[in-house]
């Protein structure tokens, strides 16, 4: 099961990606790029949440083993690919760095990176950017057991709608006490627990479509405030930085909120505007190979800046080449594979 196609999320996961690669390159002025993360785990989690809606609705249940097959089929693969790659690439230039290049393989395999990151369990220098991959597979685990229990318990759609709101706040409290009582800041960045706010944005904005409609005066509304939010997330990347505590006591939320508004817009909204620019077949294209960007961009920049290229080199040779070969990934790999999907329905 799967949520409606809608091309514009496309163009928002392009918009998004471009903002992390920017990022990652350490181009000074968007210190904030790292939300780019926060709106991918907006956009998971509505998508997830969709699909596993309309299988509920459907079958009245969950099929536990079909969706974490799709989830294996479609993120697995690829990062088995870049995995490998990289330790033939240190096997050949850097052996005497290979046994622990093949630990941190091995760590972000198995999807533990942000723990290892957030307790210094382990320093992760070509795969540090698996610390999302690794909350998002810890969220799609947990996840539809939670959503399942909720729909069969709960049942009413107000208690449903009240349970999300109790877990939202528990988790933005949560952050606001750590930050104020315990400010370890690579805990708070990477830990499950304090970013999984975004991703239960998502969940919460496809439960409450599902159930709502919006008029057309509403949607007049909706498209000045996703232009506001949108203005609002420029504002972030420019301003906020990892390291400072205003990220984590407000950063983080306003960035979940303004992506659900935008999510929300290109959905059912009327804004010209927004669809305008996410349907540009450019921003659309890097939406659609985003994950295999994601993977490939850190692991190429790390490995041009051991080369001593400049910033800017790398963000222009790193991401020309983080294009083609993820390309290549979303061609060769990810799309032949996803083709057993249909075997999971």
């Amino acid at each position: 099961m799967s949520a409606r196609y809608v091309p514009a999320l496309d163009g928002l996961r392009g918009f998004a990606i471009i903002i992390v690669m920017i990022y990652h390159a350490l181009w000074t002025p968007i210190t904030g790029g790292f939300l780019g993360v926060d709106l991918f785990f907006v956009l998971s989690g509505y998508l997830i949440t969709s699909g596993l809606i309309s299988e509920y609705r459907q079958h009245n249940k969950i099929n536990f083993k079909n969706f974490y097959m799709r989830r294996v089929l479609r993120l697995l693969p690829a990062l088995v690919v870049l995995l490998l790659s990289t330790l033939l690439y240190i096997w050949f230039t850097t052996p005497e760095q290979f046994v622990a290049t093949l630990k941190e393989a091995g760590v972000a395999f198995f999807y533990m990176s942000n723990w290892a990151r957030a307790y210094h369990l382990y320093p992760l220098a070509w795969f540090g950017h698996t610390w999302s991959l690794s909350i998002e597979e810890q969220f799609y685990f947990l996840w539809p057991i939670l959503f399942l229990g909720m729909m069969n318990w709960l049942k009413k759609e107000s208690k449903v709608l009240g349970a999300f709101i109790l877990i939202l706040l528990s988790l933005f409290l949560e952050r606001i006490y750590l930050t104020h009582t315990y400010f370890n800041i690579h805990r708070l960045y990477n830990a499950f627990d304090t970013r999984a706010e975004a991703l239960l944005l998502g969940c919460f904005l496809a439960y409450f479509l599902s159930h709502r409609t919006i008029g057309s005066k509403g949607k007049k509304i909706l498209a000045t405030f996703s232009f506001l939010s949108l203005m609002i997330l420029f504002l972030l990347f420019f301003s906020l930085h990892w390291k400072e505590k205003g990220t984590y006591l407000y950063g983080l939320s306003l960035a979940g909120l303004c992506s659900s508004i935008l999510i929300m817009e290109l959905i059912m909204g009327e804004g010209k505007f927004l669809s305008y620019i996410f349907h540009w077949k450019i921003v659309r294209y890097l939406g659609k190979i985003s994950y295999g960007l994601y993977l490939w961009h850190f692991v190429i920049y790390h490995a041009l800046k051991r080369w001593d290229f400049t910033n800017q080199e790398i963000l222009f040779y790193g991401g020309s080449l983080s294009i083609i070969i993820s390309s290549l990934s979303y061609n060769l790999i990810e799309r032949p594979i996803l083709s057993f999907k249909k075997n999971f329905a």
